[in-house]
């Protein structure tokens, strides 16, 4: 494999190109002392599915300003 063919790479981390059925749980024992933090993500993104700031840094304002909430940072 010659990765300097490569043209682009994707990471589908919300499950919408395959089924991420265990990925959680696969984080969670990865990183046991991060299991809040990975958490309050997944719970922040599955509430923002959707939605369209119309700008990422609004996006990423309201996502992190949600996912501190639910991790109590």
């Amino acid at each position: 494999m010659n990765v300097k063919k490569f043209k682009a790479v994707i990471f589908d981390f919300d499950g919408t190109l395959y089924d991420n059925f265990g990925i959680g749980k696969a984080l969670v024992f990865s990183a046991p002392l991060d299991m809040f933090k990975i958490r309050a993500d997944r719970i922040a993104r599955k509430r923002l599915w959707g939605c369209d700031e119309n700008s990422q840094e609004k996006f990423d304002e309201i996502f992190f300003e949600r996912a501190s909430k639910f991790a109590h940072v």
